[in-house]
This record gives C-alpha cells, structure tokens and sequence, in this order.
C-alpha cells in the first residue's frame, strides 16, 4: 500500500480500491463505512468511475489526466463529395477515392473515421445525406 500510495497518490488509491470493491460486489454501505467515507461520496466516486473510467480515479477538475497518454495531434483529413465518388484526403498520407456506388463501403469508412473522433457528426451526415 506505501508504495502504491507513493506512485499513484493516496486519493487515487482509496478512489480505486473503493471502485475495485463495489465491482466484487462489497456492499455500498459497509464498503462507506470501511473506507470512512460518507454514503454520498461513495456514490460520486462509483459514478464518476462509471461515466468517465480511468480519469475518474483523479480529480476530474484537472486539465489531463497523468494515467492516459496524452491527446495526439489531430490529423488533417478533409472528406467532400466528388462527381461520383467520395474523397478522403489525409494531410501526411495521400487520399482515399471511394466510387459512389459503393455506398456499404463508403458508410463504412466514414462511420468509423466518426466514431474514432476523426470526423463529426455533422459532416458524416452531410456526406452520407442524412440528418444530423
């Protein structure tokens, strides 16, 4: 326990063994009890934990999060609509052309260019023609 108080910081370790013993199934009242901390609190550090994972076990308030490696660079795409097909420009990596009437594949690529936080919502619909 020393050491991990050293290395991750004591709030950190209490906020983790608190989330680790709700997961086993420690009930939450008695785990508030053991851990000395109010029924309330518990429940916040259990939410947090739920909603936003690893960042949670720090204070939320901070700018970054010192477990997660930081945010990269974001790259420079560009996607628009051509004639009869769908253009995917990269900034450091040439392009992509994906003809129009490959509509499975075309959905495809810009689904998952969304969900990986490359494209918005907004543009993804826009190309795919629907609404937002």
């Amino acid at each position: 326990m020393t050491q991990a108080h050293e290395v991750l910081g004591e709030k950190v370790v209490g906020n983790l063994l608190c989330f680790a013993l709700y997961l086993l199934g420690v009930d939450r009242s008695s785990l508030a009890d053991m851990m000395d901390l109010p029924a309330g609190t518990f429940r916040s550090i259990i939410r947090a934990a739920l909603h936003h994972g690893l960042p949670a076990l720090e204070d939320l308030r901070r700018s970054a999060s010192t477990f997660l490696p930081p945010q990269q660079r974001a790259l420079g795409i560009n996607v628009r609509s051509q004639e009869q097909k769908v253009c995917v420009d990269f900034e450091t990596m040439g392009s992509i052309k994906i003809p129009g009437k490959k509509s499975l594949q075309i959905r495809v690529v810009l689904l998952t260019m969304l969900y990986q936080g490359l494209l918005s919502s907004r543009e993804v619909s826009r190309l795919l023609g629907l609404s937002v």
